[in-house]
């Protein structure tokens, strides 16, 4: 109950120093997680106010990579359990009952969320697929400053998405020209950053060049690499 307390407090307010010493705990390092070592899931609130501050270049990744990662293996296997399902309502539709009206609300859902008007199931299956996790790493570094920005402190707001929706949590840029309504989209935690950030790849017309290569190496038996979809 103790340990469960201390995780719950560290998810709640994370501080890096904390979060090293649990690493460290578990072993972890890049290069062990390279190699196969298991990535506990902690899922956090915000990010650790320590990735604001002046850090080693070699500490700051290594802490932003292993605070990342384990939001975005959890979208991703949520991802390939939706894949999962689409790929077994799909091989039901040529039985006589065929699926169930559950499924079928289901699958009618998931064509709403993914955009795809067509109805086509093959179309959804291109769009419902993993994200390589290096390149969500790599995106996240990028758009964030490795954590520091204003934007990723203060709303989670870890891959650069806008919003012009006023339903969506927003933080308005100090510098926004006159007249736009744009806001950098904020987020509660970053599990759910990390799934709208998923969402966005798979749903955008942006990334159809993306998905489409993603979509030719998986009918190849290939898992697209973070590099290739790049």
């Amino acid at each position: 109950e103790r340990r469960m307390a201390a995780l719950d407090k560290l998810t709640e307010q994370p501080r890096l120093d904390r979060l090293e010493q649990f690493w460290e705990s578990h072993g972890l390092v890049a290069k062990s997680i390279a190699l196969g070592a298991p990535v506990p899931p902690l899922f956090l609130d915000k990010l650790p106010p320590g990735f604001a501050q002046d850090l080693d270049v070699d500490r700051k990744k290594q802490s932003f990579f292993l605070t990342l990662l384990p939001h975005v293996l959890k979208v991703n296997a949520e991802i390939l359990a939706d894949r999962s399902r689409l790929l077994s309502l799909r091989s039901q539709l040529s039985d006589p009952t065929g699926p169930s009206p559950r499924e079928m609300d289901w699958l009618f859902g998931m064509f709403e969320t993914y955009g795809v008007e067509t109805h086509d199931i093959d179309e959804l299956l291109a769009k419902v697929d993993a994200i390589p996790p290096a390149l969500a790493l790599a995106q996240a570094a990028k758009e964030s400053g490795w954590g520091a920005s204003r934007f990723a402190q203060a709303g989670n707001a870890l891959y650069g998405q806008w919003t012009w929706n006023p339903d969506d949590k927003g933080i308005v840029p100090r510098q926004r020209p006159p007249g736009k309504t744009y806001r950098v989209r904020a987020f509660d935690n970053l599990l759910d950053a990390t799934r709208a950030y998923a969402l966005n790849i798979n749903r955008h017309p942006a990334y159809n060049r993306l998905r489409t290569i993603r979509y030719d190496l998986r009918r190849k038996g290939r898992a697209p690499s973070g590099f290739e979809l790049t």
